[in-house]
């Protein structure tokens, strides 16, 4: 195994993301593995999608959809501050009414 090829698994393991979902992420073009085996179809990451699939599992843990999460990579990718923040304030003011509903 090559050092920047981390298996599935390893991966899985490393980012706290199922393999199910790391699948799921890569059928989206969410969080693409870096290579595939041909032969057996096996996927492998780099050390630096570490980062992304982390701020995924985190982004999911706070209520994300993953067409929103999508969004916030992008424009991550761009340096668009602007619809990172407007996302969060939107995702902030529903947490906020959940939390009243909740409180009743």
């Amino acid at each position: 195994m090559a050092l920047d090829r981390i298996p599935i698994g390893r991966f899985s393991l490393i980012t706290r993301l199922s393999q199910k979902a790391l699948r799921l992420y890569d059928e989206r073009g969410l969080l693409v593995p870096a290579n595939r085996d041909i032969a057996t179809g096996y996927r492998s990451y780099t050390g630096a999608q570490i980062a992304t699939g982390v701020s995924i599992k985190e982004l999911c843990g706070i209520g994300f959809s993953l067409v929103e999460i999508e969004t916030i990579l992008s424009a991550r990718a761009a340096g668009d501050s602007g619809t990172i923040r407007t996302l969060f304030l939107k995702r902030r003011g529903a947490i906020r009414s959940e939390v009243a509903r909740l409180q009743q």
